[in-house]
C-alpha cells in the first residue's frame, strides 16, 4: 500500500502577506540604519594618535608593568606618590595645548632691532564690511622679564669667574709661601740649630746690654715680656711682635729696638736653608734692677 502526496497549494494572499512582511522589514533597516552609526565606521574614521615619552635614563632590565611608551627601557623610581610621567629638558611638537619647558634665552651677534624687523613683518588686517586696510607697523619689543634674567645671569657668571681668578690666586700664594720652622725654649733643636740660636742669643743679650736703654735705667724699670722675632734666611729680620707684654710699653719698645740694632744675625746654615726659608724665634725677655739684659 503506497501513500499519496498532496502539492501544497500557494495562494495570492500569500503571496501578499510576505510581499508585506519583505516591505516592512526592508523599511525598519532604511529608518533605523539612518539614526544609528556603526562603531567601527567611527573608529575608523577617527585619527588614532600614540604618544611616546623621551626619558634620559635608560636601564637594561625590561619594566614588568609599563605605563608608558617612551624610546627606551626605564624603572620608575621616587618618593612621590602621585604618578608622574618622565620629562626632558626640552620640549617637541604636540597637538596638546601645553606650553611645555621654556628655552633659555640667548643673545646673538645681531642688533636688536634688525632681528624684530627680519621676524616680524607689517601686519594687514581686512576688515570685509568697511574695504578698509590697516597697516599695523607697530615692531615686538623683547620681553623685560627676559632680559633681567638674561643680565643677572651674566652678572651670576662674571661673579663665578671672580671666585675662581681668586682662588687659584690663592693656590698660587699658599704654595709659593716660605717654609717656616718655629723655635722657642720649649721646643727640640737639632744641633745646628741649637748653635745657631745660642749664637743668636748671645749677641742680642750683648749688643742689649752694651747698649741698655738710658730712660729705663734712669727710671729703674723691670719687667718680663715675651718677643717673637721672625728671621729670614740671609739673616735679616722680617717681622716682630709681642706676644705678652712686659705692661710697660718702654720695655716692649726697647727690646724691638735692641733686635734692630743686632741685626742683620748669621745666615742659615746649608742644613737649615735646605729643611726651611724662614726661621721664628719665640724667647722670653728680662730686664732686670740691675739694669741687665737677658733672653731665656
Amino acid at each position: 500500500m503506497s501513500a499519496v502526496i498532496n502539492p501544497v497549494q500557494v495562494t495570492a494572499s500569500d503571496r501578499l502577506g510576505f510581499s508585506l512582511f519583505v516591505a516592512a522589514i526592508l523599511h525598519a533597516i532604511i529608518i533605523l540604519g539612518l539614526g544609528f552609526g556603526l562603531p567601527f565606521a567611527r573608529d575608523f574614521n577617527t585619527a588614532s594618535m600614540l604618544e611616546v615619552t623621551m626619558v634620559l635614563t635608560k636601564t637594561h632590565q625590561e619594566p614588568t608593568d609599563a605605563e608608558h611608551i617612551a624610546s627606551e627601557n626605564q624603572l620608575a623610581s621616587g618618593s612621590t606618590d602621585q604618578e608622574n610621567q618622565p620629562s626632558a629638558p626640552f620640549a617637541g611638537a604636540s597637538l596638546n595645548a601645553t606650553n611645555g619647558i621654556a628655552p633659555v634665552p640667548s643673545i646673538t651677534s645681531s642688533s636688536p632691532a634688525s632681528e624684530f624687523s627680519e621676524q616680524h613683518e607689517p601686519l594687514v588686517v581686512l576688515n570685509e564690511a568697511q574695504d578698509n586696510v590697516f597697516i599695523n607697523d607697530a615692531v615686538e619689543t623683547p620681553d623685560q622679564t627676559s632680559l633681567d634674567y638674561q643680565e643677572k645671569l651674566s652678572e651670576q657668571q662674571l661673579e663665578l669667574a671672580k671666585l675662581v681668578a681668586e682662588l687659584r690666586q690663592e693656590e698660587n700664594d699658599y704654595a709659593k709661601r716660605p717654609r717656616v720652622n718655629y723655635i722657642d725654649t720649649l721646643s727640640a733643636k737639632t744641633a745646628t740649630e741649637a748653635t745657631y740660636v745660642r749664637e743668636w742669643v748671645e749677641k742680642v743679650e750683648g749688643v742689649g746690654n752694651l747698649n741698655y736703654p738710658d730712660e729705663v735705667r734712669n727710671k729703674h724699670l723691670s719687667g718680663t715680656l715675651i718677643l717673637s722675632v721672625l728671621l729670614n734666611h740671609d739673616g735679616t729680620v722680617e717681622l716682630m711682635e709681642v706676644r705678652s707684654s712686659a705692661g710697660k710699653s718702654l720695655l716692649d719698645e726697647s727690646a724691638k729696638r735692641i733686635v734692630n740694632i743686632a741685626s742683620p744675625y748669621q745666615a742659615f746654615p746649608p742644613e737649615m736653608r735646605e729643611s726651611y726659608d724662614q726661621l721664628m724665634i719665640t724667647r722670653t725677655w728680662l730686664f732686670g734692677k740691675d739694669n741687665t739684659l737677658l733672653t731665656e
